[in-house]
């Protein structure tokens, strides 16, 4: 009997999927598609659907001849979500939860997930691979005598997996039956030579040694045996920087998206986190399908360097899209491979407070204190991606920051400069202006905006490694 219920919902799926896509417009919004959620009184969202059908059933019914509404609830839904999530529309049930359709579903949307990230994170590192490879290449036949290569993907893939399956699906949107996790893997596959490029750039250096008497580091030097003249020995490096090609080169390389397909895709991806935030799929919020992770710099006054205004943005733009707090990150999303190396790096730190962070900040974007500040000066202005040491930002503590700025002063003489420090020991915030400061607080808490009248801390600075326009 469960059988043949499996298999006629199945059939109504393929069946209703051409039709139901002259509806999907009609809760396509993300606040249509979480009031509806939210408002279920019981049986998940089949429930709550089923009210809002029920209530426009005349509207449906002119579209829609023939079929029952409470049935085309498990179409409607999925149509106004990207399909892949769900097995596309072939079936109603999931192997990895066969008692329970898939839209009620958290093992088997659990285990989507999981499957979806795991295959393309298989791909990314034979891209990574490749590329890894190509620069050993070139740099065996430059002749160079070092090589330093500048891998933040050394350790985790950076990608947003709800948006990059969102214009997966917008992309097929016409091609229901042929979504599946191993065709959105060819298709990257197709392109992996391209997913990751480099760049190199040459440096003499000096070769530094110790001095045995002083025990300082001193250049290298080496007399010529028979002008006696001393010079300085030094060595060429090559330098790699891996860049990875990013969303836009996903949206209009790899899937092609129309104009009407990138409009879809940014639906798909508003509603998918919207769906996974529901109480009925608590298991998934963990999921980084479930978060607000997008990096804008449209408001930055100028992108090209780093500046006090800038840092501003950057800080308000964490506040509001609520940043968590994790030790030791510094503005990149938590997914689970860097949780591991913070737990693994921060047993303490990090992993008495395992639990807070895995029910609310995993799968979204964390940071420290002074790991808001520096991932801002570590953020790549062209692919939004934020890059380990770079741009003269050196891996710094809070207190460290503060002695080695050069402007400084007590909290009492702070001036009305927005992108200042304030600082108290072992802790640091960003002065945002009008008596308000933003910081990563603690693990509890988040990034969060608090008075400057608080009490807490007792001096300000200039940071040290970006300019202030004021």
């Amino acid at each position: 009997m469960q059988d043949e219920q499996k298999s006629g919902a199945s059939e109504l799926l393929e069946k209703g999927a051409s039709a139901a896509s002259l509806i999907k417009g009609a809760v396509k919004t993300g606040k249509a598609v979480s009031s509806i959620a939210k408002g279920a009184a019981a049986g998940g969202p089949y429930g709550a659907i089923a009210g809002a059908l029920w209530d426009n059933r005349k509207v449906i019914g002119k579209i829609i001849i023939g079929i029952i509404a409470l049935l085309m609830i498990p179409v409607i839904f999925v149509m106004m979500l990207p399909g892949l999530i769900f097995g596309g529309l072939t079936e109603a049930y999931s192997p990895a939860d066969p008692d329970n359709p898939i839209l009620n579903s958290s093992a088997a949307i659990t285990y989507a997930t999981t499957e979806i990230t795991s295959s393309v994170d298989a791909v990314l590192a034979e891209a990574l691979a490749q590329v890894l490879a190509r620069i050993e290449s070139d740099f065996t036949a430059s002749k160079a005598d070092q090589i330093d290569i500048e891998n933040p993907y050394a350790t985790r893939m950076l990608y947003d997996a709800n948006k990059l399956v969102s214009m997966y699906c917008a992309a097929k949107k016409d091609d229901y039956a042929s979504i599946s996790v191993e065709d959105l893997s060819n298709r990257l596959r197709a392109h992996m030579e391209i997913l990751y490029t480099y760049t190199v750039t040459e440096e003499t250096r000096t070769i530094m040694t110790t001095d045995p008497e002083t025990g300082e580091s001193v250049p290298l030097t080496q007399t010529d045996p028979e002008t006696g003249e001393v010079t300085t020995v030094t060595e060429k490096w090559r330098i790699y920087k891996i860049s990875f090609t990013g969303e836009s080169y996903f949206e209009d390389r790899v899937f092609a998206l129309t104009d009407d397909q990138k409009e879809l895709a940014a639906n798909y991806s508003s509603n998918l986190s919207l769906f996974m935030k529901d109480d009925n799929f608590a298991g998934v919020l963990n999921s980084a399908f479930a978060r607000d992770n997008e990096i804008d710099i449209s408001g930055y006054t100028k992108p090209t360097t780093k500046n006090n205004l800038d840092l501003v943005q950057w800080a308000i733009e964490a506040k509001n899209r609520h940043w968590g707090y994790v030790w030791g990150t510094f503005g990149e999303v938590l997914d689970a491979s860097l949780y591991a190396y913070k737990l693994n790096q921060y047993p303490d730190g990090v992993g008495r407070y395992a639990d807070f962070i895995e029910a609310n900040w995993l799968g979204g974007r964390t940071a420290d204190c002074v790991g808001l500040i520096k991932g801002y000066g570590w953020l790549d202005p062209q692919t939004l991606e934020i890059r380990y040491g770079t741009n003269g930002m050196p891996d710094i503590g809070a207190d460290t920051m503060y002695y080695n700025a050069s402007i400084k002063g007590s909290i009492s003489t702070i001036p009305e400069i927005p992108g200042l420090a304030v600082w108290h020991a072992g802790h640091i915030g960003i002065y945002i202006g009008n008596g308000q400061v933003i910081e990563a607080m603690g693990t509890r808490y988040g990034v969060v905006q608090t008075n400057l009248s608080d009490g807490r801390w007792t001096h300000w600075l200039k940071i040290p490694y970006i300019s202030y326009n004021q």
